[in-house]
């Protein structure tokens, strides 16, 4: 059997987060219907979006409250899905109810630790009438055995389909391959694949490619945007993927008809918002950084210089983004310039040994280790982010470095020690007070605590032996182990750093 490539329109959903999915109604039914004009196979209506039983969400916006609210926006004859995600459901505010037919299907958003206990939901969108739709977000992150179990438990259910997410925009051919391989091996061959593609690092097109060259005798749904509208970089453009597979694989998508959509209704968006690939994506996506950053940097922050901007992203925590009033606060640190006199008092107060001491169970499992070496190398100690001298060290070597507003004021109220280092827009009253701009030269613009430290050190004193203890890195993903490691490689070839306990960035 010939196998069937369908393309995923997903405009109205993951294309509107660039803008809080609010297109206006009008918006959405034109180009509910101007998608079906196109022939598009699947078209994503938006979000189900069950928060409280009394949600006023709406607002023009492709979010809905239930199914009876989507309804007037669905063509007759097109296969329409709305996505849901898992940790929005098991709320409990809800109940889905039976199909009438009018929506195709439910994508259901996965997260890894949430694989066993979605299976009963998976199941029940099934018997109540729908096609499901499985997207395992961050999908990059699964070990080779995670996807075999997941696959397996996939066979379960027996889904429409399975969604490779890029979730990130990471992903590398030799990612997706190894990715798409062992699902290929292990998921039943009724089951399609989807790729849900994000273009941080300019190689969305290049995946969808891959993928439909590769999966020979499997069944495909490739997800797109028109002109690749989306938070950050984008997605994969509708009228790209459409018109390649018009070209290579006999399709007949309406070239015309997109193109008319995108002039229409897209083109208005992008006078006002940004979405585009740079290297201020490309970091992102290899720092696992959430899209909705990197949107909101892009255009809430216009004014700043390409450097000032990948600084804010730098600093906004890994893997789960930030809050706006984060990124705000960051954007004023950054923007608090020094002349530098306080890097000249520090560079005179610390020796040449320095210990950093971060945070882990390793700077108190280790503590005999770390006071030994304390005392024979009458180092510098920097406490990152305690507010307290728990190896007693003598006064004028004890110093403090915090990123963490509170606990810095916290430790200035209660000690009187005068040695704190804070950037300006942590703490002014701090004795070290550092200007954002130190760190305009950086290559490494991280948000940890301890990097941030680093990038100060290695501009100080000519010859510096960095001992790190603590920094142990319990919980770390692949993706955070990956890009720490390539970081304490870029400090090594500047300063003398290294471990003192062990730690899983310092294999």
């Amino acid at each position: 059997m010939e196998r069937t490539i369908e393309v995923l329109d997903c405009t109205l959903r993951d294309g509107g987060r660039a803008f809080l999915n609010i297109w206006g109604d009008k918006n959405i039914d034109n180009i509910s219907k101007g998608l079906k004009d196109s022939r598009i196979d699947i078209v994503e209506i938006g979000y189900l979006y069950y928060i409280t039983q009394t949600c006023l969400m709406r607002g023009g916006r492709a979010i809905f409250t239930s199914i009876d609210e989507l309804k007037p926006f669905l063509q007759p004859n097109q296969k329409y899905v709305a996505l849901l995600d898992y940790s929005v459901y098991k709320k409990k505010f809800f109940q889905l109810p039976i199909s009438d037919g009018a929506l195709y299907g439910i994508r259901l958003a996965i997260l890894k630790d949430e694989i066993d206990e979605s299976i009963n939901f998976m199941k029940e969108i099934k018997e109540k009438g729908y096609k499901l739709l499985i997207q395992a977000v961050e999908i990059i992150s699964y070990s080779d055995e995670e996807l075999i179990y997941m696959a397996k438990k996939i066979n379960e259910v027996k889904p429409h389909s399975i969604g490779i997410a890029d979730t990130y925009g990471s992903m590398y051919i030799e990612d997706l391959k190894r990715i798409y391989k062992i699902l290929d091996e292990n998921i039943d061959k009724d089951i399609s694949i989807d790729f849900h593609g994000h273009d941080n690092i300019k190689l969305s097109f290049a995946l969808a490619l891959t993928l439909i060259e590769i999966a020979k005798d499997r069944n495909l749904v490739i997800d797109s945007t028109l002109a690749g509208v989306g938070m950050g970089a984008g997605n994969l453009p509708t009228e790209i993927i459409c018109r390649y597979l018009n070209d290579k694989h006999n399709k007949n998508y309406k070239i015309n008809s997109i193109v008319n959509l995108i002039d229409k209704y897209i083109n208005v968006f992008k006078q006002e918002y940004v979405w585009n690939s740079d290297i201020l994506s490309y970091e992102s996506a290899i720092e696992g950084k959430n899209q909705y950053v990197l949107s909101y940097i892009k255009n809430q922050y216009s004014n700043l210089d390409i450097n000032e901007k990948r600084a804010i992203m730098g600093i906004c925590p890994i893997s789960k983004g930030a809050s706006d009033a984060k990124m705000d606060m960051i954007y004023n640190i950054i923007r608090e310039k020094d002349d530098n006199g306080d890097i000249l008092k520090l560079n005179d107060k610390i020796n040449q040994n320095v210990l950093l001491v971060a945070g882990g169970p390793s700077i108190h499992n280790e503590a005999d280790k770390i006071k030994e070496y304390i005392a024979s190398s009458n180092a510098t100690v920097i406490y990152i982010n305690h507010r307290e001298n728990f190896y007693n060290v003598s006064e004028n070597r004890a110093f403090y470095w915090f990123m963490d507003e509170k606990k810095c004021q916290e430790h200035i109220d209660r000690y009187t020690s005068k040695n704190v280092i804070a950037l300006k827009g942590v703490n002014k009253e701090a004795e070290y007070c550092i200007g954002y701009n130190i760190f305009d030269d950086c290559e490494v613009h991280s948000g940890d605590s301890v990097f941030m430290l680093l990038n100060i050190l290695s501009q100080l004193k000519e010859t510096i032996n960095v001992q790190i203890a603590g920094m142990d890195g319990g919980g770390a993903d692949n993706l955070q182990i990956s890009c720490f490691k390539k970081y304490m490689d870029y400090f090594r070839e500047k300063i003398n750093v290294e471990f003192l306990t062990k730690s899983i960035y310092g294999d």
